[in-house]
């Protein structure tokens, strides 16, 4: 896929999620099997009401889902367009999960997913996310395909 056609298609074009859930900003390189993303976190986020009044983290686990998010994009441009038809990549399971640094407001999330192999139809993905040049998380994740309710739409 060429460097235009990503920057015209925006996250929404192949993740289910929506604000205030939808951890991807902008697919800044896709270039099978991998892709980068980036997430400004915002202090505007939800999240920081509670998650900690006057000292914002943000979640680990919200790192991990913008590195889920990522891998499901890349998901759509690994297989092809009959085996997505009418299924949703739900995530199926972490390994190895390092944080290395809090995230804060005013960061810049580049995440990194490399497709690595399926096996059983499980999708396995390598995951890393930065903010500026310093490494946040590290890990791996798991996705499996999952049939869409016929009658769901993520509009």
């Amino acid at each position: 896929m060429s460097q235009d056609v990503v920057h015209k298609r925006s996250a929404l074009d192949y993740l289910p999620h929506r604000w205030p859930f939808l951890l991807i900003d902008s697919i800044e390189q896709l270039e099978p099997p991998s892709i980068v993303c980036k997430k400004l976190v915002s202090y505007a986020e939800p999240v920081f009401q509670g998650h900690f009044p006057g000292l914002p983290i943000f979640p680990g686990v919200m790192t991990v889902e913008a590195s889920a998010q990522a891998s499901g994009i890349l998901l759509h441009h690994i297989e092809t367009p009959e085996v997505m038809k009418n299924k949703l990549g739900v995530f199926a399971g972490i390994d190895k999960v390092r944080f290395k640094k809090m995230v804060i407001p005013g960061d810049i999330l580049t995440i990194h997913s490399e497709y690595l192999s399926k096996k059983m139809g499980v999708y396995f993905f390598k995951v890393e996310v930065k903010a500026g040049e310093e490494m946040v998380m590290s890990g791996n994740i798991q996705i499996v395909l999952s049939p869409m309710p016929e009658d769901w739409s993520p509009v």
